[in-house]
């Protein structure tokens, strides 16, 4: 338990020790772990030395502090089966976060506003962003979509981490502005990841959806 404390108090740099628990520190510790195991050689090349290894893991606290324990655990097993190179800090978030079975983000808004769900994530969503608005809207009606995102990320979290699915803060666009841009930033790498990671032809199931709303892309 001292040993712990000592971490915890050299992760958190002093200062921030109330806002770094246990369980985060010992995340960290998991992952790295599991990185040094699985990529020995690599590990060695770039965490040489107790100070690197020591520097790289505050800033992989700053994103491993968001993820339950049960998330970790499952982004390490995705990265052990999936990953030939270690995984940087945005690509383990994103192993840890991912929800297996639902689709990326465009064709949950597809399925929307067509009003057909795979995944409950996806049904949830379209209800807090409006069923009605939904059905009176088309592929290109950007506020609403912007609204669907917003749910849409934080519906996801919600269901990876066992929490009852509509417990979100509600959309407010003057306070979410940096949230659409990450969001829009990482749309097209969830579609290529994540479709490619489910066998899923994105043309073909892209189009399927397109035709389906009368969209006709040249």
């Amino acid at each position: 338990m001292e040993l712990l404390e000592k971490q915890v108090q050299t992760l958190a740099g002093g200062k921030d020790r109330e806002r770094v628990t246990d369980e985060m520190v010992i995340n960290v510790n998991k992952i790295f772990a599991t990185i040094h195991a699985s990529y020995p050689a690599w590990y060695e090349k770039y965490y040489a030395t107790r100070k690197s290894e020591r520097q790289a893991k505050r800033i992989w606290l700053e994103g491993v502090k968001l993820l339950t324990d049960e998330q970790v655990v499952q982004g390490l097993k995705r990265m052990v089966m999936e990953c030939d190179f270690p995984p940087r800090l945005k690509e383990s978030m994103e192993l840890c976060q991912r929800v297996d079975g639902l689709v990326d983000m465009d064709l949950a808004w597809c399925e929307a506003l067509i009003g057909r769900y795979s995944h409950p994530v996806v049904k949830v969503t379209a209800e807090l962003t409006g069923l009605f608005e939904l059905r009176h809207a088309n592929y290109e009606s950007m506020p609403l979509k912007k609204r669907f995102e917003f749910y849409f990320v934080k519906v996801r979290d919600n269901y990876s981490q066992n929490k009852p699915l509509k417990e979100v803060t509600k959309w407010n666009k003057s306070n979410d502005d940096s949230l659409l841009v990450k969001i829009e930033q990482q749309a097209e790498q969830r579609v290529n990841e994540r479709i490619k990671q489910q066998g899923i032809d994105i043309k073909s199931a892209r189009q399927n959806c397109l035709t389906l709303l009368g969209i006709k892309r040249r």
